[in-house]
């Protein structure tokens, strides 16, 4: 019985120790994209295509349209235009430029 509950022990200690290192990782993970995002138009400068790409893609779901006529992004990107919408709203709120 004392060898079952060695091997026990042993087993849920190799579990723990997979549990630390994944742990560590995700926060490597964590800290890099914080980083990047700190510095992003640094990052975006060396980053490559499939980067920018993956970047693109998370901040614009729907795509990107832009329109040559006003020089912005199309407003058929609706939760890319909402946030920028509520960040200029917010930027008004708190002492900042109107954009009217």
């Amino acid at each position: 019985m004392k060898a079952s509950i060695q091997n026990d022990l042993e087993q849920l200690q190799e579990g723990l120790r997979a549990l630390d290192q994944e742990h560590a990782a995700m926060m490597e993970l964590i800290e890099n994209t914080n980083y990047k995002l700190k510095n992003l138009s640094f990052w975006w400068r060396g980053a490559g295509l499939q980067d920018r790409i993956e970047l693109l893609f998370s901040m614009g779901p729907e795509g990107f349209r832009w329109t040559p006529s006003n020089h912005f992004l199309n407003t058929s990107n609706h939760s890319l235009y909402q946030q920028a919408e509520e960040m200029m709203r917010d930027l008004v709120v708190h002492g900042g430029r109107s954009r009217t």
